[in-house]
């Protein structure tokens, strides 16, 4: 009960329009992550100076990192832009495809642009196009979402 409390609750805030906000300095993602890690000692019961893995009880009730499920969202949310399942297009994210003669593990890569300000550099696009270029054609040219998630957590496991 207490899992399903804190997924409700807290995790479904901490993660409302992450695409957005993301966190890209490790002090801010690691609090972040601290929220999670004493929603998860609460859960299995384990006090704050108790010593134990944070990891181990993680993996117990089957969570992700929070870190895993927004990078993970952000993936998804290319998937469905690549197939036209959002009313948002790639030219509306100012995404250019890669060039066709170099060597591309699947064909839907796109192009790293130079960011000049902050503001691109620590989007969300710009920061997760080095990780959908790296992902195997088997998993970016998915025929469903469905297919796509299930190759995409063997992936990340």
């Amino acid at each position: 009960m207490k899992k399903l409390v804190y997924i409700s609750l807290v995790r479904s805030g901490l993660e409302y329009a992450a695409m957005i906000w993301d966190a890209h300095l490790v002090t801010q993602k690691k609090s972040i992550e601290q929220v999670q890690h004493r929603a998860i000692r609460g859960i299995q019961g384990v006090g704050p100076h108790q010593m134990c893995s944070i990891t181990q009880l993680r993996k117990e009730l089957e969570l992700q990192t929070l870190v895993e499920r927004r990078l993970q969202q952000c993936l998804i949310f290319f998937y469905y832009v690549i197939n036209g399942e959002v009313v948002v297009t790639a030219d509306d994210l100012g995404l250019e495809g890669a060039d066709s003669r170099t060597r591309s593990t699947h064909s839907h890569k796109f192009k790293q642009k130079r960011a000049r300000t902050d503001h691109l550099k620590y989007s969300m696009v710009h920061r997760i196009i080095p990780t959908w270029n790296s992902l195997p054609a088997a998993v970016s040219e998915a025929d469903s979402l469905d297919i796509f998630k299930t190759r995409l957590s063997t992936l990340r496991s």
